[in-house]
């Protein structure tokens, strides 16, 4: 018999205490858009994202729930440290910060690796 586990992030703390320091690591933020509010090309300023992208309602949860999932599957012992929004989970040797920017509408994924394309194509 399997036994399910469920995020509800309303039961979360707000923030959380003493996020680790990631300065110096790589940086990634995650847009959600549509061709037709953003021009078409490889960069975005930060006041066109801030302007044109949204988070869809979830996204944040459904995305901490999979690195979840894989920290799991990982075998690493570090407990995930869980807010309504930021997320520290360990992959493994990989350090994981996921945070929702709400200044930029879009959710930053912080991390220390050597190979992050990996990381970011799971």
């Amino acid at each position: 018999r399997q036994c399910g586990a469920f995020l509800i992030p309303a039961l979360l703390p707000t923030h959380l205490e003493a996020p680790p320091d990631t300065s110096g690591w790589h940086r990634v933020l995650l847009a959600v858009h549509s061709t037709d509010c953003l021009p078409q090309g490889d960069c975005f300023t930060a006041t066109l994202l801030s302007q044109r992208c949204r988070q869809p309602v979830g996204l944040f949860s459904r995305l901490v729930a999979k690195l979840a999932q894989l920290s799991q599957l990982s075998q690493d012992t570090t407990e995930p440290r869980l807010s309504q929004h930021t997320a520290v989970i360990h992959l493994g040797n990989i350090a994981v910060v996921l945070a929702k920017n709400r200044e930029l509408g879009c959710i930053e994924l912080r991390f220390q690796s050597n190979d992050g394309r990996g990381l970011v194509g799971q």
